[in-house]
């Protein structure tokens, strides 16, 4: 319960700084070895893992698959760590540009935790937790959620439908890659791109029941 209700003050925007957003119109972002934090007291300069590494944090946890269909994946704009006038700080996951009501699906087995009143990212936010402090996915902006907190699914398994709630100007599916459950900013935050293409273990995903 401590844990959680942590991660909910820590997702309340009353209590952080501006978080930042997408918008499926902008065309323009950069990427570079640094990221940039943005806090209330000074921007720090850190380093974040290389996609090489990733395998390393989080191997022995399954199947992987895209959290959209296969044939959809051409639709992730790959732009983790993208700045622009679209965020505050740096883009902490990437986005597949897909219509509301796009099936979203789990990309890994795990746990379900919905985690409630995050505006940023919506009504809810769903992440799946492979294990205990170890490899968490997050899915955001959802316009349905067909998953409940507690749920047990697997990878592939339909866990709602892309919308544009929260701190979006258009439908797309917000993900995100976290090595050791850590909060948005934290260090195990990992390209989702690169973590897709090296552990994804099927070319196709279906809903699962």
């Amino acid at each position: 319960m401590g844990r959680l209700r942590l991660r909910r003050r820590w997702l309340d925007r009353a209590s952080r700084p501006n978080f930042p957003t997408y918008s499926p119109r902008t065309s323009r972002h950069s990427r570079s070895k640094w990221r940039w934090e943005s806090t209330a007291e000074a921007l720090v300069e850190r380093s974040w893992p290389k996609a090489g590494e990733c395998g390393l944090e989080s191997a022995g946890f399954g199947e992987v698959r895209y959290p959209v269909a296969s044939n959809l994946a051409w639709t992730d704009l790959r732009n983790w760590g993208g700045s622009g006038e679209h965020w505050d700080s740096w883009h902490t996951g990437t986005d597949f540009s897909l219509p509301c009501g796009t099936p979203v699906f789990a990309s890994t087995d795990g746990l379900v935790e919905v985690v409630p009143g995050p505006d940023w990212f919506g009504a809810s936010l769903v992440e799946v937790h492979t294990r205990p402090g170890g490899l968490t996915t997050w899915y955001a902006h959802m316009q349905t959620i067909e998953v409940s907190d507690g749920e047990q699914v697997l990878a592939g398994h339909k866990i709602g439908e892309v919308g544009d709630l929260g701190n979006a100007t258009g439908c797309h599916l917000h993900f995100e890659v976290h090595l050791r459950d850590g909060g948005i900013y934290e260090a195990d935050n990992v390209d989702p791109s690169a973590w897709l293409s090296s552990h994804l273990s099927g070319l196709s995903t279906e809903a699962r029941s």
